[in-house]
């Protein structure tokens, strides 16, 4: 998924001096360093590799891609983009979709086009527009994902259990 996000940031035509960091390490490093020469954005993409806590640095992004698909069945990384009020661009596999729904943007993860086409609308709008997605993420974190939500979710399922029980 991560060639997915770098095909889109070079057909994207995002501004001069626009950086794609990539966070991370892993076996698909060298074949995406690759596809990186390839696509000649070696001057726009940094490796950053493995940081521990990266969720530190979050608030230093302007926005913050998740291009995994289903394999990423929750995706714990997008509450703390949400904290961190940072924009989020994700894609519409089922898990992520529902931890984001309309508070980011979500993007077709079949089409390198789709990606393209909302990191260009998300790169180029106010930065009003922005903020008011990333202030209702904010509100849906404290809202659906707060360990007092958690709590109560989890009593409604006892008299459940009970009815099931006798």
């Amino acid at each position: 998924y991560h060639a997915l996000l770098l095909r889109a940031f070079a057909a994207a035509d995002l501004p001069e001096g626009t950086k794609l960091l990539l966070v991370g390490s892993g076996p698909e490093a060298s074949t995406l360093k690759a596809l990186c020469a390839e696509l000649e954005l070696e001057d726009q993409v940094i490796f950053a590799g493995y940081i521990a806590e990266a969720y530190r640095y979050l608030r230093a992004l302007d926005i913050f891609v998740f291009s995994s698909g289903d394999a990423e069945a929750f995706g714990i990384v997008l509450l703390e983009a949400m904290l961190a009020e940072v924009p989020i661009i994700s894609s519409n596999a089922s898990g992520p979709a529902e931890v984001v729904k309309d508070s980011g943007w979500l993007f077709d993860l079949s089409r390198v086009e789709d990606l393209a086409r909302v990191l260009k609308q998300v790169v180029n709008m106010p930065e009003y527009d922005r903020k008011s997605r990333t202030l209702a993420a904010l509100a849906r974190v404290k809202a659906d994902y707060s360990s007092t939500h958690f709590k109560e979710s989890l009593w409604r399922i006892k008299p459940l259990l009970e009815l099931n029980v006798n």
